[in-house]
C-alpha cells in the first residue's frame, strides 16, 4: 500500500483524562503487581481513581539495581520518573500529583 493511502491515525479518548503511572514489570524491585494494586488504592483514597491508571509495561530501559522504574505521565506532558525501592514509597509519589 503506498505511503499517501495509509489511513490517518484517530486520536483515541482515554478513559484516564489525566494521565497514566508507567510501571515496569522486568526491574529487580518491588513486583510491578503488587505495586499496580497498591497504586489503584492510593489513586481511589486520594480521588485519582477515574483520572489516573496504573499501567504495568514492559522494559523502560532505566534498569536500576534493586529498585523498579515507575514514571507518572500526565496528559499535559508532564513526565516524572522514579526509582521504587519499596511499594510504601508509591504513597509519596501520589501525593505529589498535581
Amino acid at each position: 500500500m503506498p505511503e499517501n493511502d495509509r489511513p490517518e491515525a484517530i486520536r483515541a479518548k482515554t478513559p484516564w483524562p489525566r494521565g497514566a503511572i508507567l510501571i515496569c514489570r522486568t526491574c529487580d524491585g518491588p513486583g510491578a503487581k503488587g505495586m499496580r494494586k497498591r497504586l489503584k488504592s492510593l489513586l481511589e483514597a486520594a480521588g485519582l481513581k477515574k483520572t489516573l491508571r496504573p499501567l504495568v509495561t514492559s522494559c523502560q530501559d532505566l534498569c536500576p539495581r534493586d529498585g523498579t522504574a515507575v514514571s507518572v505521565v500526565l496528559a499535559d506532558g508532564a513526565l516524572v520518573t522514579y526509582v521504587v525501592r519499596a511499594e510504601s514509597e508509591l504513597d509519596a509519589i501520589v501525593a505529589r500529583i498535581p
